[in-house]
């Protein structure tokens, strides 16, 4: 354990020695106010990173660097401390994603990731694990014991789907809980939500993420990702998001995490003279190698200090899920409760219909595609209903015998989505039946994997049920009642 805090600390040192310095020449400059603290209103904390060339944090800035507004004249700022100068203490929840998609390169590159990251902490600092696939586990409470945190980390393994909303609002609010003047979430994920898993939406996942003042650093990995989403949760949790083409990639950037959080700044603010009643964000400025960057987030106040209206409405607004409880009567609870029940009812009728046709909506990205390349003159597997073919060099291909005789479909480099609905870029003949089964194929580090997207089964490979599957040249794939052969030739399989 003592070799791992000397490598740590070789790594800080070589970290601090290329990050960039007050007085050094900045050619880009990014504020970000992670979080604040009006609990000791009208004295404010602000905590705020500070990025310079190479999105590395800025070291060795005092108070003249700062400057803090809230909708009027610039506000005193009393103390400037960098959190590793002093031994400020933050709660880090590791979350991985541990969906089938994982196995192999990926799990094995977030193990390490993680386990580098755990090394940059200082003593102070605690963490926690958390992992999610079908369901989200805290398999690791915040502790700042690290042959705990280790042996966490060592023990997951990647199996089942992705419950990414689930995970993004349980993981603020553990991360919320922690008994530290700091609070990060570091998230992990390859994939999209598996919708129906969870009990939360993506809104109401940003909602909380938002709510809880807690920045995500939030890490894409490859290239399936849905990346509009995790943009947006970076942006309401004034976190980041890092882009990991490749396992190898992880260890890198998780460093960098570790150093952005290590080299936060703290700020004191005397808020005495805000005036509550504009409802006006706090705006933190900084001056840095002669280049200037600002960055805004909602001030909100305490109860206590909020007079105006117009202030109310700005705090209401970080939550707009909870703004009509917040503004109804004894009428509106009761016209709630009529229809809640109306809705629950309608609930009970579909609950037949939602197990055959509940699908996750098609993205816009796949329908435009479709619209681009769908007069491809590539036959399709079945030509009486048209495939929707990714324009990309085929590396394998899907094989079915049809009345016309034996059928191919070329598998590229994006995934295809195998099925009877009209959303399937390879629809299959279904008789003139409703069928309900589906599949994904995409290739990832070098390998055809196989996703069963059906929430009943349906879908199995070799003659065996699939939720996951590796896929080798000549394995039999069975979807529904229709049988292919997956092909790959051996030239493509490198």
């Amino acid at each position: 354990m003592g070799r791992l805090f000397v490598l740590a600390a070789l790594i800080a040192v070589l970290l601090g020695a290329f990050a960039p310095r007050y007085g050094s020449a900045q050619e880009a400059l990014t504020v970000q106010v992670n979080s604040t603290d009006t609990a000791g209103f009208p004295r404010l904390s602000a905590t705020v990173t500070v990025l310079g060339n190479g999105q590395r944090p800025v070291l060795g800035l005092g108070k003249d660097a700062f400057q803090a507004t809230a909708g009027g004249p610039p506000l005193p700022i009393s103390d400037v401390v960098s959190a590793n100068d002093s031994g400020l203490g933050i709660g880090v929840l590791l979350a991985f994603d541990t969906s089938g998609s994982m196995q192999g390169a990926p799990i094995d590159g977030a193990k390490e990731a993680g386990k580098a990251l755990l090394a940059q902490l200082a003593p102070v600092y605690q963490a926690a694990v958390l992992t999610f696939s079908n369901s989200v586990d805290l398999v690791q409470p915040f502790t700042a014991d690290r042959g705990a945190l280790t042996a966490a980390i060592d023990r997951l393994s990647a199996s089942g789907n992705t419950q990414l909303y689930s995970a993004v609002a349980q993981s603020a609010q553990i991360a919320e809980a922690a008994a530290l003047p700091r609070h990060a979430v570091v998230l992990l994920s390859d994939g999209f939500d598996f919708g129906g898993l969870g009990t939360i939406d993506a809104a109401g996942s940003l909602g909380a993420a938002a709510a809880s003042n807690v920045p995500f650093f939030v890490v894409g990995l490859g290239n399936q990702i849905d990346q509009p989403y995790l943009e947006q949760l970076a942006a309401t949790s004034k976190g980041q998001l890092l882009l990991a083409p490749g396992p190898d990639a992880l260890g890198a950037l998780y460093q960098n995490i570790g150093s952005i959080l290590r080299h936060q700044y703290v700020l004191t603010i005397d808020g005495s003279t805000i005036d509550s009643a504009t409802g006006a964000p706090l705006r933190i400025t900084v001056t840095a190698g002669g280049v200037t960057a600002s960055a805004e987030t909602p001030l909100n106040l305490p109860a206590n200090a909020v007079t105006s209206p117009a202030a109310s409405v700005t705090a209401v607004a970080v939550t707009p899920a909870a703004t009509p409880a917040s503004q109804t009567g004894g009428g509106g609870s009761s016209t709630a409760i009529i229809i809640a029940l109306v809705a629950g009812g309608l609930g009970i009728a579909g609950v037949a219909g939602v197990f055959f046709w509940r699908r996750r909506k098609p993205r816009a990205e796949e329908i435009d595609l479709g619209r681009r390349v769908q007069d491809q003159p590539t036959p399709p597997l079945y030509p009486h209903v048209g495939a929707v073919i990714a324009p990309t060099e085929a590396k394998a291909y899907l094989q079915m015998n049809t009345e016309d005789g034996v059928s191919t479909y070329p598998l590229g480099d994006l995934p295809v989505t195998v099925g009877f609905a009209s959303d399937c870029q390879l629809r299959l003949p279904n008789g003139g039946g409703g069928g309900w089964e589906r599949a994904r194929i995409w290739r990832r580090e070098g390998r055809y994997m196989l996703h069963n997207l059906s929430r009943m089964g349906g879908v199995s490979v070799g003659g065996r049920p699939a939720s996951w599957a590796i896929l080798e040249d000549g394995d039999e794939v069975q979807i529904g009642g229709h049988r292919l052969i997956f092909r790959e030739p051996a030239e493509s399989s490198s």
